[in-house]
């Protein structure tokens, strides 16, 4: 049987499978039941006497949960790794235009900047880049002078990116070389539509220079896209904008899974009983005993087939086929007694994530 629950879910249930045995115990008790107070059936006091006992001497219950606290047993240690730093995205321009797009009033170009050392703008002679940062090629409002006085906005629109299996952190990495008339002229980069970064000076750089934004708010989306936007007003113009080496990096997810394994069915309590764990017909863990759980795992991912079998039987008390994905963390959780609970194993996906 596959489930997948919530940790918020599945962990009543586990506890509610523990407690089953000794509330049916408890039900079934022959000593006798005081009569009611006034105002409550002899059932409800049977209740209240049960509760009042359960207090006094609770049940001797071994520690379910040997690792540490609950949330911990429950799969919630260091996430699944991921390789940090992983190139997502790069281009040079070189070869072509990086999956680029120019759209807007159209200032943006493709190709090599035309060598020079000053071009008029308005009649004033204005610097220059002497080329690309690398290579040739870069993207430029203009590649030979000053952009226009179009009093619109020229928009440089990268290819959709896929983050959904990218964790942070994730950058977005360029290299780029600008005069821009700020504050009324405007050089801006949007993500999906919201500004992360802006140019702030008006004089032009000294030189080619890098930037950096932070993309990690976008992880594990699958619809990721980029814009570099200039407006210019219709008085006075410069040089522009030139980018090059645009990079995107992130943590990606490996290549495995990993699934942790606690073993909460109350079947196998009695001190001494133990159960061995096998996945796709082969041995994983033995001598597993009743509230014993396993720190993760790493597994290949794919399709398993997992079995519990007590000591000495041949017959699994309980089985369950779950398909673990890349990069993903797991817990499975066997509970049930038998009798007040089904015997079943459960699965949860985790969520490792820090909390926001």
């Amino acid at each position: 049987m596959k489930s997948k629950l919530t940790l918020s879910l599945l962990v009543p249930l586990a506890l509610l499978a523990l407690l089953l045995p000794f509330v049916a115990a408890a039900q079934n008790a022959t000593t006798a039941t005081p009569d009611a107070p006034e105002g409550l059936t002899a059932a409800a006091a049977a209740e209240l006497e049960a509760a009042a006992q359960a207090e006094v001497n609770p049940p001797a219950v071994s520690n379910p949960f040997p690792r540490a606290t609950l949330p911990e047993a429950f799969g919630s240690s260091a996430p699944n790794s991921c390789i940090p730093d992983q190139t997502i995205y790069f281009s040079d321009f070189e070869s072509d235009n990086g999956g680029w797009t120019s759209t807007g009033f159209g200032e943006w170009e493709w190709g090599a900047p035309v060598p020079g050392v000053y071009a008029l703008c308005d009649s004033t002679p204005r610097p220059e880049p002497t080329g690309a940062f690398s290579g040739s090629n870069v993207w430029a409002t203009n590649l030979d002078g000053c952009h226009a006085n179009s009093g619109q906005e020229s928009l440089l629109v990268s290819q959709t990116f896929d983050f959904s299996g990218v964790q942070a952190p994730i950058e977005l990495n360029w290299q780029n070389w600008y005069e821009i008339f700020t504050p009324f002229d405007m050089g801006e980069v949007y993500v999906n539509g919201t500004k992360l970064w802006e140019v702030t000076i008006s004089t032009a750089t000294p030189d080619w220079q890098p930037e950096s934004v932070d993309l990690s708010a976008y992880a594990g989306q699958a619809s990721v896209d980029v814009t570099f936007r200039l407006f210019a007003t219709t008085v006075v113009n410069r040089m522009g904008w030139y980018v090059d080496d645009i990079e995107i990096s992130g943590c990606v997810a490996g290549t495995d899974a990993r699934l942790a394994v606690a073993h909460l069915a109350p079947f196998a309590m009695d001190p001494g009983t133990a159960v061995t764990i096998t996945l796709n017909a082969t041995p994983v863990l033995t001598n597993v005993v009743y509230g014993d759980s396993t720190p993760y795992l790493t597994v290949a991912p794919g399709s398993y087939d997992v079995e519990v079998y007590p000591a000495g039987s041949p017959t699994p008390a309980m089985s369950g086929t779950f398909t673990l994905t890349a990069g993903v963390d797991y817990s499975v959780i066997a509970t049930g007694d038998g009798v007040n609970h089904p015997l079943e194993l459960l699965a949860l996906v985790d969520d490792n994530s820090a909390p926001a």
